[in-house]
């Protein structure tokens, strides 16, 4: 369990299409229990185009999430 007995989540994603599957996926968890996420990204390619889209992406999907770097 994470902090104050409610989970934590860690997302680990790239810039591939997969990342909004993933990215559902634990919002759909964290919001069903109450929990928080981490999303860790990885770029292999530094595309800084598709790293922007893809914080994008992040703060849309995950904006009613609690996320632990704030």
């Amino acid at each position: 369990m994470g902090f104050s007995g409610y989970p934590v989540f860690l997302a680990a994603v790239d810039t591939s299409p997969m990342a909004t599957d993933v990215l559902t996926k634990v919002a759909d968890l964290a919001r069903r229990s109450n929990g928080s996420v981490i999303v860790l990204h990885a770029d292999n390619y530094g595309n800084e185009n598709a790293i922007a889209q893809l914080k994008t992406k992040i703060q849309r999907l995950l904006a009613d999430i609690q996320n632990l770097d704030e």
